[in-house]
């Protein structure tokens, strides 16, 4: 057994068991590409709806159930018109209730209001104590303050009788309905949505490693999917400030100019955005990579033809190309980057590279 063990050891000291650094830094062979100056020929397209640019939420403020439905799909309302009423028997006796009691405290008022006359003309003579004419003062005080809730309280229930009209605050076209007649609704439950205005706009989703390619007022061409129709100018008013957190994406708005008469809301577009970044570039897919400790940063590896080392830089993301490239930014024309085995070198790595065969974009 000892025998093995020291054959073990004197196999291991041995030279043919040492790690050889000339081995370690032997340059790396890679395929690279060189960076041209031209941005990306092809937009970059999303699919769209049309929608309202102002477009309003409308809900009952007190609950009940609702009677009438005067509203329908498209129905082009004016400020002021009813657009559907909940049943208000239950609101209209409650301001019948409030009005009677508010009659007889009225009427308790005016009466302690007369008796704390009469106590202080009496007090005036000396026939009752300055006590007795304060217990008179205090009650008139109190008669009044009691009246002057009821009134309150009086107000309060005319506002919610006047609350189970639903009207339309301001001219438009009801886009949506999300209730019937006989239904029970609760306070703020939205019952229909109400466009504003004839302005336009276009909403797109971009999914969250696009979204730094674009910026507000940038121009966009917006193609709408009807027949017959002419496609539409378009400018980014709107940039979602945090992603969507079931899909992931970003909720932009494009503005539109005057348009076709026969663009309806809900119709669908797509939008061409071009890149908003001047020194865009079409680069190999491949040659972007993240590290593990930074893995929200993109990167590529750019070659010195001095030296022949890499270096990472970082690159900005904008949007995906035909035969597997992507759109970056803060790169230059003429740069050398790493276009593949981009996850085989290190910082500072000498490489090898036929710069010949570099193409160029």
């Amino acid at each position: 057994m000892r025998k093995i063990l020291y054959l073990f050891l004197i196999l291991c000291l041995s030279p043919g068991c040492e790690k050889r650094p000339a081995d370690v830094a032997q340059p790396r062979k890679v395929a690279v590409w060189r960076v041209g100056g031209d941005a990306p020929a092809n937009p970059a397209r999303y699919a769209g709806e049309v929608r309202a640019r102002m477009e309003t939420p409308l809900a009952f403020r007190v609950s009940g159930k609702i009677s009438r439905r005067l509203a329908l799909l498209g129905t082009k309302a004016r400020k002021g018109d009813l657009l559907a009423e909940l049943d208000a028997a239950d609101y209209r006796l409650a301001v019948t209730a409030l009005r009677a009691q508010l009659a007889a405290a009225a009427a308790e008022a005016e009466f302690n209001r007369a008796e704390w006359g009469r106590r202080e003309d009496l007090y005036a003579q000396q026939l009752i104590s300055a006590a007795e004419l304060e217990k008179f003062s205090l009650a008139a005080t109190a008669a009044a303050e009691r009246r002057a809730a009821l009134a309150a309280q009086l107000a309060q229930a005319e506002n919610q009788l006047h609350y189970t009209e639903l009207r339309a605050e301001q001219d438009g076209v009801v886009t949506e309905l999300a209730f019937e007649t006989g239904q029970l609704v609760a306070p703020g439950q939205t019952v229909l949505k109400l466009a504003q205005g004839m302005e336009r706009e276009v909403r797109i989703y971009i999914p969250e490693q696009a979204i730094n390619g674009i910026a507000l007022k940038q121009k966009a061409a917006v193609k709408f999917w009807a027949d017959g129709l002419p496609p539409a100018k378009g400018e980014i008013r709107e940039i979602a400030a945090a992603a969507d957190p079931a899909t992931r994406t970003y909720e932009v708005r494009i503005g539109l100019g005057p348009t076709d008469a026969r663009v309806r809301l809900g119709m669908s577009a797509t939008v061409e955005l071009p890149p908003a970044s001047a020194d865009s570039a079409l680069v190999p897919l491949a040659a972007v990579f993240s590290s593990p400790q930074q893995p929200a940063l993109s990167q590529v590896w750019l070659v010195d033809e001095t030296e022949h080392t890499v270096h990472a830089t970082e690159v900005r993301l904008g949007a995906a190309a035909e035969r597997e490239r992507v759109a970056v930014s803060g790169l230059h024309g003429g740069q050398l980057i790493v276009a593949a085995g981009a996850h085989y070198v290190a910082e500072g790595q000498t490489v090898r590279y036929d710069a010949t065969g570099a193409a160029a974009e």
